[in-house]
């Protein structure tokens, strides 16, 4: 399973740096798309965000990898069952997009 978030280098800030950060501007939750998100969904991108962060300071532009939803539920926090409405949700708004 493979994500790919939008806009990832507007919130990659020292990817040279180990350990590796992101910041994550108060503007984004000014944000219409993001707010118009269900509670999972944001907590979903916000946790992808900073799983993205692992492969961006090897050249990584925003590429969230795991071995399976399973997997990918519990690195992020979520029930295994709320997954795939989060990121469904997150592809309709455009901010993440899924492959399998």
């Amino acid at each position: 399973m493979k994500i790919l978030l939008q806009g990832f280098e507007r919130f990659q800030h020292y990817g040279d740096r180990r350990p590796p950060w992101v910041k994550l501007p108060r503007s984004l939750i000014q944000d219409f798309h993001f707010r118009d998100l269900p509670l999972e969904a944001r907590m979903a991108y916000v946790g992808l965000l900073l799983l993205a962060t692992d492969n961006a300071t090897e050249g990584g532009d925003g590429v969230v990898k795991a071995s399976g939803p399973k997997e990918l539920a519990w690195a992020l926090t979520l029930r295994d069952d709320a997954l795939p409405a989060a990121l469904a949700s997150l592809e309709r708004a455009g901010l993440a997009k899924v492959a399998e």
